[in-house]
């Protein structure tokens, strides 16, 4: 009897090392397939939306524990893009995003928590116009699987709110154009 104990326990160990746990799979973001844009009131009579045209990064999904996971995303401020020349460059200018000075922002992600079966809350650090501010994204899994192009794909969407103040944008147009809403599309290919 303790001869099949010890076999049992030895046999447990062997397998325990012998099979890695399974890791997060890492995806490179499709610019092609994403969007990073905003949403911002003009004065509280409309909404202005524009988004990135150039956009790279990656992510990690877990599917078993997306907590695990993780993104990593840059884009060019320079690309900004609302569909109209001469206010695309007022927003590139000093008084809004500095895109000289400032010609990259970054999010990069601290924590997960699962929120639901396909969402979560994304917490992480948002770098803009020189500085780093703790943001919340709330994510929600699109889908993921098999491409038509023997490639593996997942995608994401994901809302969060900013201060203009917090960036230190001085420009003021009034109470309702503080807030910017950030609108996130990610697909990613697995590497």
């Amino acid at each position: 009897m303790k001869k099949t104990i010890l076999s049992l326990a030895f046999a447990a160990i062997a397998l325990s090392t012998a099979a890695p746990a399974m890791a997060a799979d890492t995806y490179k973001i499709d610019p092609t397939h994403s969007y990073v844009g905003f949403k911002a009131s003009h004065l509280g009579f409309s909404n202005l939306l524009g988004r990135f045209e150039d956009v790279e990064g990656e992510f990690s999904y877990d599917a078993a524990a997306p907590e695990k996971s993780s993104v990593s995303v840059d884009v060019n401020v320079g690309s900004v893009n609302t569909n109209m020349s001469e206010r695309d460059n007022h927003i590139r200018g000093e008084k809004l995003l500095s895109t000289d000075a400032n010609p990259t922002a970054t999010f990069r992600s601290t924590s997960i928590e699962v929120t639901g079966e396909h969402t979560a809350k994304i917490s992480g650090d948002l770098t803009v116009l020189g500085k780093t501010l703790p943001i919340v994204v709330d994510a929600a899994h699109v889908g993921g699987g098999d491409d038509p192009w023997g490639g593996v794909r997942q995608g994401f969407s994901g809302r969060a709110k900013l201060s203009m103040k917090e960036l230190g944008v001085q420009m003021d147009l009034g109470p309702a154009s503080d807030a910017v809403e950030l609108v996130v599309e990610l697909e990613g290919v697995k590497q």
